[in-house]
């Protein structure tokens, strides 16, 4: 899978190079995304603007990196997708589940909202553990 990944404090992103997310790459992308958020990056960004379609292993790699980055706390924000991804992000009845934005500026702006209204849990724990009396 081709792919870029922008690892900032507090955020990662992650660009998709590749024109179809199907059952080889789908699997390929929640792997990633399971490391990613296991390093402790859990608000991930998703730009999909090369990504010209998806199958339902894309659209499954979606849901599950949506669910491990709200598990711990984080969120997930799919950036540039088109007409197609969009229609079949609505046919499978989604677009309340998944977090979209039209450029990454609105992604950023989206997670640190996000981030103000919700603690991550996980950094929480991590910092509890190594306070001192």
């Amino acid at each position: 899978m081709k792919l870029e990944i922008d690892r900032q404090p507090n955020y990662a992103i992650l660009r998709i190079r590749e024109p179809y997310l199907n059952f080889t790459v789908g699997p390929e992308l929640r792997s990633v995304i399971q490391q990613i958020t296991g390093e402790g990056l859990t608000n991930l960004i998703l730009d999909m603007r090369e990504v010209s379609s998806a199958d339902s292993s894309g659209l499954s790699a979606f849901v599950a990196a949506n669910r491990i980055c709200r598990d711990q706390g984080g969120a997930l924000v799919l950036v540039g997708i088109n007409t197609q991804i969009e229609k079949i992000i609505s046919l499978a009845r989604l677009e309340d589940v998944l977090q979209t934005a039209s450029n990454l500026d609105d992604a950023l702006s989206d997670l640190e909202r996000q981030s103000e209204e919700q603690p991550n849990p996980a950094a929480t724990e991590r910092a509890e553990r190594f306070q001192f009396p």
